[in-house]
């Protein structure tokens, strides 16, 4: 009897866990350059699948979301250079609920040409 208590306690813990929980950010361009923007999630034995997907021009804002990606998959916000051969880009891994991301020139012993800041995120 104990035993079982014990497991209907651990999975009323992992229920929040897997639901679908929603993500949105609110994307800034503060560089001086164009961008793409996108919500990618990771799938483990695939390539990453694009949820949402913007082209920001420099000193512009957009939302991209809100989306429900699967439990336990990761999502990020993924940021390029069209055209740009060889610019890595920048990547932030995107919490639960709505957040809030400054896309910057980056420094110049940096290996790509923007970084991205997450300000802030609440959970929805």
């Amino acid at each position: 009897m104990r035993t079982r208590s014990l497991a209907s306690l651990a999975l009323l813990a992992l229920l929040p866990a897997c639901s679908a929980s929603t993500r949105s950010v609110e994307v800034r361009n503060d560089s001086r350059r164009n961008v793409s923007v996108s919500l990618e999630r990771d799938q483990l034995a695939d390539d990453p699948v694009v949820m949402a997907r913007a082209a920001l021009n420099a000193g512009s804002a957009t939302t991209l979301g809100p989306v429900s990606p699967p439990p336990f998959e990761t999502t990020y916000l993924r940021v390029a250079r069209p055209g740009q051969l060889g610019d890595l880009g920048a990547e932030v891994t995107l919490p639960r609920g709505r957040s809030t991301a400054v896309i910057e020139d980056a420094a110049v012993d940096s290996w790509g040409s923007v970084t991205v800041r997450l300000l802030g995120a609440s959970e929805e």
